[in-house]
């Protein structure tokens, strides 16, 4: 007898069908589930994650026991985020690099000891670190040559994942300002002079925009 007139046949095929079809449906569904989840917590982590950002420069100045003058740069950071952002590891360096060849520079730490910190939501600006140049950094450089303050902050968030947020600048000029042994403000006189920055081209990033972000976040998740 052919199958197809096999009644009992035929129900249990169509049984196993439908139970196939049923499969595939429930499938599709759980993986559109999964995907909503997916979504609903990347948007979860991204509302509620910390985010600590570079918002500029604390300077002092002084005067050094030669006549020289010195700025100390110090950098500024916030927690613009809504939930702590820990483990957190700062780094802050100064260097004096050919001008045309900052994009080549290696941005490349070293490290004596690694101290871990930690920064509240929505806190105030902090500082991290200091670095000094003196007259002779800004003025007496080589043609083509720029002191640059480079750095960054890796640190994790409540999520448990690990960010990164690096920043350079440049000293673009510095401008002597008056004062009673200067009143002309002449640059060849070492007194008081205001020093401007502005952003290097590179080494200005966040997570996955920086290059190097998978190195740096290492000092995070290696964290005893």
């Amino acid at each position: 007898m052919p199958w197809w007139k096999d009644r009992q046949f035929v129900l249990q095929l169509l049984i196993f069908v439908t139970g196939v079809i049923v499969a595939v449906i429930y499938e599709c569904q759980l993986r559109e589930m999964a995907e909503s989840n997916k979504i609903n917590r990347e948007a979860m982590e991204s509302v509620q994650r910390a985010f600590v950002d570079f918002i500029g420069w604390d300077t002092t100045q002084e005067a050094a026991p030669d006549g020289h003058y010195f700025t100390v740069f110090y950098p500024k950071w916030e927690n613009a985020g809504n939930t702590s952002a820990m483990h957190l590891v700062s780094y802050f360096e100064a260097d004096t690099v050919k001008t045309d060849s900052i994009d080549g520079f290696p941005f490349k730490e070293h490290f004596d000891e690694i101290e871990y910190g930690y920064l509240g939501p929505h806190s105030p600006p902090v500082r991290a670190g200091a670095q000094t140049l003196r007259d002779t950094d800004i003025f007496d450089l080589p043609v083509g040559e720029t002191a640059i303050l480079w750095g960054w902050k890796a640190y994790a968030d409540v999520f448990h994942n690990a960010h990164v947020t690096e920043f350079c600048d440049r000293v673009a000029f510095a401008n002597p300002v008056p004062t009673p042994d200067n009143p002309k403000a002449d640059f060849r006189k070492r007194t008081e002079y205001m020093v401007t920055t502005i952003s290097c081209q590179v080494h200005n990033c966040a997570d996955n925009d920086c290059p190097d972000h998978q190195r740096i976040e290492e000092y995070v998740t290696a964290k005893p």
